[in-house]
Order: structure tokens, then sequence, then C-alpha cells
């Protein structure tokens, strides 16, 4: 067995310790593999915040809970946040690729390049923005919710083509900020426009 497969071993090992005693891990960017949906999704969170906003199966759980079973809208919901993280975690993966290249971290940037990249973080900005004004739609919020809900999912995505087409560190820094902003905001829309 290699010194590689050893210390592999003993991670697991530990990992499975820790499992049984009750205790939940995620993983990190060094057990992560090189493909997209690893490079996408498994992000290990660094914040209270990171943990709740970013694990979609936590919102589809939290909707479980309130209603009593699995249905579509939870699914829509969940695939919104799942739809966020491109461009949460691509856009600080473009700004610090040399950090992570020089640690042999995997990023999407690093493998597939910045243009792939920027393109990506557009196709999921628009998905995320359909997906959530389906989910108001579906949930009968009032007529202004919901097209702010489109406005600012337009903008969104308006700000990610900008960005795809003509790139800049400080675009990107904007992107990352909107981002969050516009899926915060979604949510409150969602809710508010749900309650009018």
């Amino acid at each position: 067995m290699s010194n590689e497969q050893e210390q592999s071993a003993q991670r697991q090992a530990k990992l499975e310790e820790l499992s049984r005693l009750g205790v939940r891990t995620y993983p990190t960017a060094f057990d992560r593999s090189a493909t997209i949906s690893s490079i996408v999704t498994d992000h290990s969170p660094t914040s209270a915040e990171d943990l709740e906003v970013s694990r979609p199966p936590a919102r589809v759980a939290g909707r479980v809970l309130g209603t009593g079973g699995v249905d579509s809208l939870g699914l829509l919901l969940a695939l919104s946040v799942l739809l966020w993280i491109p461009a949460h975690i691509l856009t600080f993966a473009m700004k610090y690729a040399d950090d992570y290249r020089q640690a042999g971290v995997p990023t999407w940037p690093a493998v597939y390049g910045f243009d792939s990249t920027r393109r990506f973080i557009a196709v999921s900005n628009a998905l995320r923005a359909l997906s959530l004004v389906a989910a108001g739609w579906w949930l009968s919020i009032c007529p202004w919710s919901l097209g702010l809900l489109a406005l600012s999912g337009l903008a969104t995505v308006g700000l990610s083509v900008r960005a795809a087409l003509r790139p800049s560190e400080e675009l990107n820094l904007w992107l990352f900020k909107f981002a969050s902003v516009h899926m915060l905001g979604s949510m409150v829309l969602l809710t508010l426009g749900a309650l009018l």
C-alpha cells in the first residue's frame, strides 16, 4: 500500500468513527476529485451561513418537515439553491485560481478554463432565475413580488452575460456579491409575496 493510499485509508477510518459518534462531516478541498460535479458542489462550508445556504438537501428536508412529504415545489427551490452555488463558489475560484493551482486543488477554472467557467455561471444563473420565477408562479405570489423576482433574475443574468463577454476582476466581484443578494432577496420576495 502506498503512502497516499495509507493516508486516505486513515482519513476514511477517522470519518467513519466520527460518523458513528454522530458528528457530521463534510468533504474538504483535499478530498475532492477533479470531476465537474465535485468541483461545483463539494465545497466545504466555512461558516454557518455557508452550511445553511449551500446544502440544497437541507432546503428539501425543511420543506418535508413543514409539508409532510417531498413535493415538486420543494425540489424546485432546492434546485434554485444548487444553481446559486456556481456564482457563489466559482467567482472566488477564478479570483484565487493561482493559489488553488499552486496548492494542487482542482477547480473549474483550472480544469476547464476561465471562459468555460464564466459561461457555466451565466447558464446556471439563468436557470436559477427561471426556477425562482417558476416557484413564485407556482406559489401564486402577488404580482409585484413576482415582477421584482423576474427583474432581479434578469439583472443577475445580464450581469453574468456581461461578465462572460467582458471579463474583469471588478465585474467578477460584483457578480459574487449580487448573486448572494439576489438569492436572499428572492427568498424574501417569495415569502412576502406568498403572505400578501
